[in-house]
């Protein structure tokens, strides 16, 4: 087995794909700088925006699983495709990310709630990217 190098990202995984996992991670990237500005700032404690990045990141990478990520013979590609399962993760996380709003306005407030807001979101965004990263490099590992 050889080591997967950017070459084979370029050749062997779908543009839509490699787009994707690229918009995921750098909107995350956003993110956190934004939530690691908003804690220096507003001097808000780092412990509950750390712990729903956790809780994020934890939601993020099962959520990855919402898109097969399989080899396409035909192009010699990996490529995605939301499947059944997929979509009822879908269903599934858009209801936590309603019901984290939720719990979060009853327990904090002010700033504080954004902040915790962002890092679920930014920890769900970061794992979901780099568990379709890590199932890209698992397909390709097979097949090339």
């Amino acid at each position: 087995m050889s080591e997967i190098t950017r070459e084979h990202f370029k050749t062997h995984v779908s543009p839509k794909l490699r787009r994707n996992v690229r918009m995921y991670l750098g909107i995350s990237g956003v993110i956190l700088v934004v939530i690691l500005y908003r804690i220096i700032v507003s001097g808000n404690a780092f412990q509950y925006p750390l712990i729903a990045l956790a809780i994020g990141l934890v939601v993020g990478i099962v959520v990855s699983r919402m898109y097969e990520i399989s080899w396409n013979k035909e192009a010699e590609q990996v490529v995605s495709r939301m499947d059944i399962y997929g979509a009822l993760f879908l269903i599934a996380y858009i209801a936590f990310e309603i019901a984290s709003h939720y719990f979060i306005e009853q327990w904090l407030e002010g700033p504080l709630v954004l902040t915790v807001i962002l890092s679920s979101v930014g920890g769900a965004l970061v794992g979901r990217g780099f568990g379709m990263l890590k199932k890209m490099i698992e397909v390709l590992k097979v097949n090339i």
